[in-house]
């Protein structure tokens, strides 16, 4: 149901669906705040985005990229 690279990586830290991790936000309705462009730039280098985020800046291609910009565009409120 989700895309591979997000079980992998993604849930550790945030939540979906009332299920993942609690360090991040809850990416439930991320569509609706973050444009696809934005979710890339964040991805890519998530401080360039959010000066104090706390999330690191992962190990991901840009199919990864590509792949995790496609789903979480989908997932508005």
């Amino acid at each position: 149901r989700y895309p591979l690279i997000f079980q992998q990586i993604c849930v550790a830290c945030h939540k979906l669906e009332g299920q993942g991790g609690v360090v991040g936000p809850a990416l439930d309705g991320v569509a609706d705040r973050m444009t696809p462009e934005t979710l890339r730039k964040h991805l890519k280098d998530p401080k360039s985005v959010k000066p104090d985020s706390l999330m690191p800046q992962l190990p991901l291609t840009e199919e990864n990229v590509d792949e995790l910009v496609a789903f979480l565009s989908t997932l508005k409120a």
